[in-house]
């Protein structure tokens, strides 16, 4: 990816067909692609061998 890495608020307003318009706008800059990911998805839960929660 390149940089700059954002995070933005969208909605997505539903047509027929299987069609879709979406708008919103972005919110912040983030450091770097780890951050954005982060900031989207939640803290990462750490990958333990042997571990299931």
């Amino acid at each position: 990816m390149v940089e700059p890495f954002r995070r933005g608020d969208a909605r997505v307003v539903r047509l027929p067909f299987n069609k879709g318009i979406s708008y919103g706008r972005w919110a912040e800059k983030l450091p770097s692609e780890d951050h954005a990911l982060v900031a989207v998805l939640g803290t990462p839960t750490p990958y333990i061998p042997g571990r299931d929660d």
